[in-house]
This record gives structure tokens, C-alpha cells and sequence, in this order.
């Protein structure tokens, strides 16, 4: 197996899970997930760190690295694929343009309201302490 195509399907499973964290993180901020947090719980720092990453990420460059890395190593691996669209884009097509490119404030926005939960989580652990 060619070196790159390594690298290439490793970073895919990265994205993937960067993907899936931050996806559940919306999701979680809903359920309440982070108000019970706990300092073992390492979903939250995972979500933090997805999420700061991909945020950092869209001011930066303008879009996502683990995209133009993965993007770049496919057209080293085999110059005729064209992969222009994000991680989303590429792998679910029929997602909505607008719901794709929502992404960057949705995720600010549940990372604003995590932070808040987890706050109020570690007032309450310290108020019955």
C-alpha cells in the first residue's frame, strides 16, 4: 500500500471522529450532557478541543485543516480526483449548502452554551462540598 494512501485514510478516520464529537456535542448541549460534568470526563475536553480546533480553524485559514490535508493528499495520491467540497459535503451529499456552511456558528454556539453548563456543573459540585 502506497504511504499516502495511509496517511490520507487515517486522517479520513480523524475527521471522522472530530466530526462525530462536535456533531454529538450540539446534541449534547440540548440533553443537558454537560451539566454533569465531572472532572473524568473526558467527552467534554474532547468536545472542547474538536471544537475550539475547528473554530481556530475556520478564522485562520478560512477552512477546515484536517479538509485541505486530507484534500491535498488525495490529489498527490491520484492528480484526477476532485474532492472541492468539505468533509460533509464530499462523504453526505444530499446535506443542505446552508446547513453546511451554518457549521462554524452552530458549534460556537454550542461551545458558548457548554461552557456555561459546565460551569454551572462545577459551582453546584463545589456548593455541596
Amino acid at each position: 500500500m502506497n504511504a499516502s494512501l495511509i496517511v490520507s485514510a487515517l486522517i479520513v478516520i480523524v475527521h471522522f471522529l472530530v466530526v462525530v464529537i462536535v456533531l454529538y456535542g450540539w446534541f449534547a448541549v440540548f440533553w443537558g450532557r454537560f451539566l454533569r460534568f465531572h472532572r473524568r470526563d473526558y467527552y467534554v475536553y474532547a468536545f472542547y478541543v474538536c471544537a475550539l480546533g475547528q473554530i481556530v480553524s475556520e478564522l485562520s485559514i478560512g477552512s477546515c485543516i484536517l479538509t485541505d490535508i486530507e484534500r491535498a493528499l488525495r490529489q498527490s495520491a491520484d492528480p484526477t480526483v476532485s474532492y472541492s467540497t468539505g468533509f460533509l459535503q464530499h462523504y453526505l451529499p444530499f446535506l443542505p449548502t446552508a446547513f453546511v456552511n451554518s457549521l462554524g456558528i452552530c458549534t460556537l454556539v454550542a461551545l458558548t452554551i457548554a461552557s456555561v453548563q459546565v460551569a454551572v456543573a462545577m459551582r453546584s459540585q463545589r456548593d455541596i462540598r
